[in-house]
């Protein structure tokens, strides 16, 4: 490369000059950092931490009241877990003589998750998620903790004086 041209390249190319490029250098820097920060907290506002409203799965049970199984439903108030029916199995709760509430025990925060299981508390007089620690009544309305909706409930009837139907 000739002299002239060599030197005409170095006129034209910028050069660092002291404090002006340090301060451009840090403000590109925290542009770039802002920017970062901005997209991970929309990010993380676009993403609830509430689940989608509950799947449907179809629930057609029959449960006989004269069976061993369901005899703690002849002294209310008290209930009974049915495993393998609705999302996370059936609590049929109930509260006085022929009185019965069938509530999907699947938690409604992060219904997702494994552990979004409800439980009866041994009050009989609530139900609590071991997963978020929310707390529902026993007709399954949200008494209190992160859950905002209210546990799945499902129709009861009693076909006849032993035999009651849980469907939705």
């Amino acid at each position: 490369m000739s002299q002239i041209h060599r030197h005409a390249f170095q006129t034209l190319a910028p050069k660092p000059n002291g404090w002006r490029h340090l301060i451009a250098q840090g403000m590109n820097r925290f542009l770039i950092v802002g920017l970062l920060m901005a997209l991970i907290l929309i990010g993380s506002a676009c993403q609830s931490t509430q689940d989608a409203p509950l799947p449907i799965k179809r629930v057609n049970v029959q449960v006989y009241l004269n069976t061993i199984e369901a005899l703690p439903l002849k002294t209310p108030p008290n209930y009974i877990y049915i495993k393998d029916e609705g999302l996370r199995g059936i609590v049929l709760y109930s509260d006085a003589r022929d009185s019965y509430y069938a509530l999907d025990r699947n938690c409604t925060y992060r219904s997702n998750d494994t552990c979004a299981q409800v439980s009866m508390d041994p009050s009989m007089l609530f139900l609590t998620c071991r997963c978020c620690g929310s707390r529902f009544g026993t007709k399954g309305e949200v008494q209190n903790g992160v859950a905002v909706n209210s546990l799945r409930r499902y129709n009861v009837s009693q076909i006849n004086p032993g035999v009651l139907l849980i469907s939705n």
